[in-house]
């Protein structure tokens, strides 16, 4: 059925499209609104049934005299496409999406949905946490109680510390609702991030359409709106659903960088504008903020932001507008810092992870090798065997040696030595081979897609044209392939390669080719959906079992009279400090890892002896989180019916 665009006069109307979006916004005088209307009707419709725009996508017809242009053109029920017979100009028509705005919209609540419940389940099952969790909460703690300097640390960034320190301190839980209080922060952070990675997915899906357009994509079939977001989601889950209740700022990183990823590729797509670029600075600088690997990493996503926008004349004010606004925002951190340290500097983490985890220095660290220098104030060694550690002053937290390891280990040096970076990059190489193992059916399903590809530009080099979106997660491959590699980095970084990836997928046109996509899509969103299941069910089982056993723990050291504020001694092992916290008691003395042994096999004799060291330091309990089964148990108490037991000193 031939037709042709006509207004209500019968003038043959030429027609514009608003970009890539695919929205009709008809030409005339005044930017006045025309209709447009069928010239020949279908069987039983008005013959001045208005054209529905929503039916044309991704259509440029420049601007030209009217008289200029016919536009004979075939329609269908769902679509319009459009073929010139007499045209002095050119037109680029993508292939029309079959799907509906309300349908698309439906998905997307769906997808979105699910992907909070998941995260909501896992937060309020809860799980144990100690370590670094332990520090953060010192932390925003004491910010909120006055203390403001405490979120200022060489080691730990401050955003994420601050964040948990305001809902304590908002609605200042009892000791047996703290954990809630803490995952339900998790989860406003998880919930943040669900939003952000839609932001940028949505960004990921209009640069493939733009790329495929670029291709005169008449000979193509490409991923549908619902597969892309449904694999999208899927590699969303698979990456991020349990770092819920991870007590480490990795979630918050990621979503610092889908908004600067996706703020990226909309500058890319559309224009780069100073709002756009000042936006972009502020977002660095929180993720800095969050965690000190955006440091270098920031210099990367500006330049992603910056160099395929070079021929603009005002795209270095706006880039320079960028970075002020970034220094702007982490410069009162990194002067307080730097007051605090008496040097300019942007924190330790670097040099820290790169002394433990490369040149290998040990925790309890008292000096040596001669290269790596002498601590300035180490931990006081009070005892030789076992090996006894106090350090109740100056640093006042649960566990101080972990609160502030910059104080501890002032005067180390760390230092480049060939042999022990080839032992740290073997030992990472490792750590990213394994993480690869796990997404095999994800790797197995984009390489099955890209071996089908119908061929435009090679594969590298349609790779290359996107380094833009790719770029941040080889720089923080690469970062962490130099000090020290673990899975909670990795995930939104992986998420943006397998972004880039999939703009590449491109199949021959025809029944085949879309048929083979959606089977490929199917099988393997699939077969993650039932690995995301399993860790899913298994992560709100243990995390249950394991919340309730701390809990436990904590409440029994309380029923033992230990009140907040006692000072107590650890023999480490296994012990999850996560329970002094809760029981608001704080560590002075420790026997550290591989001395437990020699304290268990001591006679009645020494082992008076080392009580009365403790107790010297000021610790009124002795806690064990287990003692073995061949080793006396006079004089200890057991927890509940929990594996810990407690000593009293004085």
């Amino acid at each position: 059925m031939a037709t042709a665009f006509v207004d209500a006069g019968g003038v043959v109307c030429p027609a514009a499209i608003s970009s890539w979006g695919g929205i009709m916004l008809p030409m005339g005088k005044g930017n006045r609104r025309r209709n447009f209307y069928l010239l020949q009707k279908p069987a039983g419709h008005s013959p001045k049934r208005p054209i529905s725009p929503e039916n044309v996508h991704h259509c440029a017809i420049p601007s030209t005299q009217e008289s200029d242009i016919v536009l004979p053109v075939v329609a269908d029920v769902r679509s319009v496409a459009v073929s010139f017979l007499d045209v002095r100009c050119n037109v680029i028509l993508p292939p029309i999406s079959r799907e509906t705005d309300s349908g698309q919209s439906r998905l997307k609540l769906v997808l979105c949905s699910v992907s909070i419940s998941l995260g909501l389940i896992l937060a309020l099952c809860g799980d144990s946490y100690g370590g670094d969790a332990v520090s953060y909460l010192d932390m925003g703690d004491s910010f909120f109680s006055g203390d403001w300097r405490a979120i200022v640390n060489a080691l730990w960034s401050p955003l994420f510390p601050f964040l948990h320190g305001l809902t304590r301190w908002v609605f200042k839980p009892s000791m047996r609702w703290e954990p809630m209080v803490v995952y339900l922060t998790n989860f406003l952070i998880y919930l943040t991030t669900v939003v952000s990675f839609h932001f940028f997915w949505g960004e990921v899906l209009r640069l493939y359409k733009r790329m495929s357009g670029r291709e005169g994509q008449n000979g193509f079939a490409i991923l549908s709106d619902s597969e892309f977001w449904v694999f999208g989601y899927a590699i969303f889950l698979y990456m991020h659903l349990q770092l819920v209740t991870s007590m480490h700022p990795d979630m918050l990183l990621s979503a610092f960088v889908y908004l600067s990823a996706g703020l990226i590729l909309r500058i890319q797509l559309d224009d780069p504008t100073l709002g756009r670029f000042c936006l972009l600075g502020l977002l660095l600088g929180l993720g800095f903020l969050t965690k000190a690997v955006m440091l270098p990493l920031a210099g990367v996503f500006l330049a992603a932001a910056v160099l395929p926008n070079l021929r603009r004349n005002f795209v270095f004010p706006c880039a320079l507008a960028s970075a002020l606004v970034f220094s702007a925002v982490v410069g009162p951190y990194v002067f307080e810092l730097s007051k605090k340290k008496g040097h300019f500097t942007t924190g330790q983490a670097g040099s820290l992870n790169y002394a433990w985890h490369v040149n290998g220095v040990p925790g309890n660290w008292q000096g040596g090798p001669p290269e790596l220098g002498r601590p300035k104030h180490p931990l006081r060694e009070v005892f030789s065997s076992p090996r006894i550690f106090e350090f109740g002053t100056p640093v006042l937290a649960t566990y101080p040696p972990w609160y502030d390891p910059s104080y501890w280990y002032e005067g180390l040096h760390f230092r480049f030595d060939l042999a022990d970076q080839l032992t740290a990059f073997k030992r990472n190489l490792r750590q990213y081979l394994e993480a690869f193992r796990s997404q095999q059916v994800l790797i197995a399903g984009v390489l099955v897609l890209l071996a089908m590809r119908q061929m435009g530009r090679t594969l590298l080099q349609e790779f290359a044209a996107v380094w833009y979106l790719w770029a941040p997660t080889l720089a923080a491959f690469t970062i962490y392939g130099i000090l020290w590699v673990e899975g909670r980095y990795l995930a939104q970084f992986f998420v943006l390669f397998w972004g880039a990836a999939l703009t590449l997928v491109r199949l021959p046109e025809g029944r085949d080719g879309r048929r083979f996509i959606r089977a490929v899509i199917t099988v393997v969103v699939t077969l993650m959906s039932v690995r995301v299941a399993v860790n899913f069910a298994g992560d709100t089982i243990r995390g249950r079992q394991a919340a309730e056993l701390q809990m436990k723990i904590a409440e029994g050291l309380a029923a033992k009279g230990m009140l907040p504020g006692e000072k107590v001694a650890v023999i480490e092992g296994a012990w999850a400090d996560g329970c002094e916290k809760l029981a608001r008691i704080s560590v002075v003395a420790v026997i550290p890892d591989g001395e437990d042994h020699k304290f268990w096999s001591a006679d009645p004799a020494k082992r008076t002896q080392i009580y009365q060291v403790l107790a010297k330091t000021g610790a009124n309990v002795l806690i064990a989180p287990e003692i073995p089964d061949w080793a006396s148990t006079m004089g200890w108490e057991r927890i509940a019916s929990t594996p810990v037991y407690v000593f009293y000193l004085n």
